[in-house]
């Protein structure tokens, strides 16, 4: 075949596989896909996705939502009424009569108004494993369950037919003595554990012991207060809120009760970033709160050759009733919903929603590819074909055998240039 058309032969070739390969653009590999696959993809089995645009309705929405702390579920406002005695509390209790009697004692004191008075203060007493004490001349008397109040009310009772009109102080000396820092708690305390640097029975302030009074007796969190959640059980309600909010409001700051649980478990925040982002991969939020602005910048932002700005989706799932006060026609009725947030950064506006629109604990964030970058992988591709077979088109090799010596074929070669 003369060269000539030889060569033409090569781009008809070339040109024919341009048009088989133009049809499979869809197809060829990509990191993400674009913002209108996603918004037109199949979803089944996921047929109730709902797709939301990040609007300024939308961003105020989702501000407007507060998770449930532990001022909405435990009470804030007061200490637990009226501790109770516990069995191995200590009592401290003493006795005053009016006057010299079943109590007097060389070394009374004497009265204000210038008589004389016996007064008596026992050794501490430890309530016992049934849990009653017993008091010189009143017996027995029963303490575990009781507030202090009734106690000293229940010593008078039992004295008034023993000593002159006898009126008791009855006080709380202490109580069992655990742990390896030999505290003394019974009733009146919480326990405290997980990651702190001293996991005890914590003993509870007569006046009321907050939230952060416990977890410093504990000796505080291992880990920074953004990334610590702190646990609060009492009897059958319970409640999770990061140390951080409790440290930055008040009224999450609530008084605990005796037998209240507290773990404190490590639990950073984390999001992830896939598509067309200079860095894909798995961040951790670094504070207590985080922007998807911010989100977007720490994973390196867009690729300029494959992104497409217009189409940045977040990943998550929301309550059904706020995902119905929004759009009423939501074609859902799963509990929690897969809702995808779709936001324009081509709008000017859509820097300002993304600065505005918070992060949540293990959302997605997906940036799409742009139509282009298919079309420019494409055209490497034709450029990657076409190159060799220009090249060979080019240059055509002569080879000329010009003889053997010592049974070795001695070859040589000379390129051969044509004109079409």
């Amino acid at each position: 075949m003369p060269f000539g058309n030889l060569r033409g032969a090569f781009r008809l070739a070339a040109a024919m596989g341009i048009l088989a390969l133009a049809p499979g653009c869809s197809v060829m590999p990509a990191a993400a896909p674009t913002a209108l696959e996603v918004e037109n993809a199949p979803t089944a089995p996921f047929n109730q996705i709902v797709v939301l645009d990040i609007d300024d309705a939308v961003v105020s929405a989702l501000a407007a939502v507060r998770a449930e702390g532990f001022a909405g579920r435990f009470s804030a406002r007061a200490p637990a009424a009226d501790l109770k005695i516990a069995v191995g509390d200590t009592l401290q209790i003493s006795v005053i009569e009016q006057a010299p009697g079943l109590f007097s004692s060389p070394g009374g004191a004497a009265a204000p108004t210038g008589g004389s008075m016996g007064a008596t203060s026992f050794l501490p007493v430890t309530v016992s494993h049934d849990g009653t004490i017993s008091v010189p001349f009143a017996g027995t008397v029963r303490a575990a369950g009781l507030t202090i109040e009734a106690v000293r009310r229940e010593i008078e009772r039992k004295l008034a037919d023993k000593a002159i009109n006898p009126q008791v102080q009855v006080a709380l000396a202490g109580g069992a003595t655990v742990g390896a820092n030999n505290a003394t708690v019974g009733a009146n305390s919480a326990t405290v554990g997980g990651e702190v640097n001293h996991a005890e029975i914590i003993p509870l302030r007569p006046s009321g012991s907050r939230l952060l009074d416990v977890l410093a007796e504990a000796g505080g969190a291992h880990y920074p207060a953004f990334e610590t959640t702190v646990h609060l059980t009492r009897g059958h309600r319970e409640a999770a809120v990061s140390l951080q909010r409790i440290v930055d409001k008040p009224e999450e700051n609530v008084f605990i009760y005796p037998g209240d649980n507290i773990y404190v478990s490590h639990d950073p925040k984390t999001f992830s970033v896939l598509g067309a982002s200079t860095k894909v991969g798995r961040y951790e939020f670094g504070s207590e709160s985080l922007n998807l602005a911010e989100a977007v910048a720490e994973a390196g932002g867009f690729v300029d050759a494959a992104s497409d700005p217009s189409g940045v989706f977040l990943f998550r799932y929301e309550p059904l009733r706020f995902v119905k006060a929004l759009r009423p026609d939501a074609p859902t009725d799963v509990d929690p919903t897969p809702v995808i947030y779709r936001l324009n950064l081509r709008e000017g506006g859509g820097y300002f929603r993304a600065k505005r629109f918070a992060m949540r604990d293990k959302d997605i964030v997906l940036l799409a590819n742009s139509d282009g970058a298919q079309l420019l992988k494409f055209a490497n591709l034709v450029e990657a074909i076409l190159t060799p077979v220009q090249s060979a088109a080019s240059t055509v090799l002569t080879v000329k055998t010009i003889g053997t010596s010592g049974g070795t074929a001695v070859v040589t070669t000379s390129p051969v240039t044509t004109t079409p």
